[in-house]
């Protein structure tokens, strides 16, 4: 189960795109590195876009770390990640999708 954080990036994106939530998470991860006074490295997980997602299941097979399911909803397939925290960030998902419905954004476990 992603945690809230990611709920809400996820959410930026659906709203106002990549651009958006890349933005939210810096400005927040920019608070914990001024708070521990380290720099920190940004990781990024898949991010499925259902409404686009035909459910075709080739990012399914190609995730090494088997994190991508399919699902129905209304009687319509869609891919979800269910654990991205386990995400390797190889991208496999992101190139098998022929429809370009999954793209990378940041993830905060």
């Amino acid at each position: 189960m992603p945690s809230n954080l990611s709920k809400e990036l996820y959410s930026a994106v659906e709203a106002g795109g990549e651009e958006q939530a890349t933005q939210a998470y810096m400005a927040i991860r920019r608070g914990a590195r001024d708070a521990a006074n380290e720099p920190i490295q940004p990781k990024v997980a898949p991010f499925i876009d259902t409404k686009r997602c035909s459910g075709c299941g080739r990012c399914v097979a190609a995730c090494p770390e088997r994190i991508i399911t399919l699902e129905t909803e209304n009687h319509r397939k869609h891919a979800i990640i269910t654990e991205p925290q386990q995400c390797s960030n190889c991208g496999a998902c992101v190139t098998a999708c022929p429809i370009e419905a999954i793209s990378s954004v940041p993830f905060s476990p």
